[in-house]
């Protein structure tokens, strides 16, 4: 017979499974990022500025390779994110995005290495702040700005629904399933009753918000520096495409919380079936 004042409950397993998913982003960005920085992108970059390669086959592979793979890890790392903050909160899942800020300030600096060994050039710190800086800068400070804004918008949406849970609580004694049952398991593809499904409703909106609006600026700069742009066909496609894009990360991530919460689930109960022996 097992004794259940030696079982972990879901909260106290909370440690342990950020400690699981800090690894996984951490393995996702040295595999993903190394990948991208170290070999899909400098392939691209010396291909594409081929004039024999420009429109080849090989280049367009490339580029929606490396594309794909950031996307891939974004959202990978997004759920990640959002799932550690359901767990233990903003300052408990500081190992998650600590790691995946670094490693996205490291893909960056990688970028500027390779593109001055593939130049023949020896990077120099001088060189790199009179140059690359300004260029890379705007775009670093805008990738971790908008996780920046992912992260936020978990802390405040999931730190709301623990509250309005805790009062439960307080005020019609322990509810059957604990904190887990307010998230897990997904009933439906989006319910705004489930937390983190609008944590992640949110994560999606913003991916195509920022998409969106990359693809408007790039055609008001088409206006303002060659005088015209590329029509309304191209910039609806474009949107759409975002649109699209947005669902997918949606659906994506839905699958990857779902997972996380499969596995741990069974490595509670392996845990407290080892502590019941």
């Amino acid at each position: 017979m097992k004794n259940h004042s030696q079982l972990l409950t879901y909260e106290d397993h909370a440690a342990v499974a950020v400690k699981r998913i800090s690894r996984l982003v951490l393995f996702l960005s040295l595999i993903g990022y190394g990948l991208y920085s170290l070999l899909l992108v400098p392939l691209y970059t010396q291909l594409s500025a081929n004039i024999s390669y420009q429109d080849a086959a090989v280049t367009y592979i490339l580029y929606y390779a490396f594309k794909g793979l950031e996307l891939a890890v974004f959202f990978a790392v997004f759920a990640a994110t959002i799932f550690a903050v359901f767990r233990r909160g903003f300052w408990g899942s500081r190992s998650v995005w600590i790691t995946f800020s670094v490693a996205t300030i490291v893909k960056f600096l990688a970028n500027f290495i390779m593109d001055c060994i593939f130049d023949g050039s020896v990077p120099s710190f001088t060189y790199f702040v009179a140059k690359d800086l300004p260029i890379i800068l705007p775009n670093l400070l805008m990738e971790l700005g908008q996780y920046a804004i992912v992260l936020f918008m978990a802390v405040l949406i999931l730190g709301r629904s623990k509250k309005k849970w805790e009062m439960n609580v307080l005020l019609d004694g322990d509810l059957a399933g604990g904190i887990r049952s307010t998230a897990f398991p997904m009933a439906k593809l989006l319910s705004f009753k489930n937390p983190v499904q609008v944590s992640t409703f949110a994560t999606a909106i913003l991916i195509f918000v920022t998409r969106a609006f990359s693809h408007l600026l790039y055609q008001l700069a088409q206006i303002v520096y060659i005088g015209d742009w590329e029509g309304p066909l191209v910039l609806t496609v474009d949107l759409v495409s975002d649109l699209l894009l947005a669902a997918i990360a949606y659906f994506v991530m839905v699958l990857l919380l779902s997972a996380f919460d499969r596995r741990e689930m069974e490595a509670l109960s392996n845990v407290s079936e080892g502590s019941s022996t």
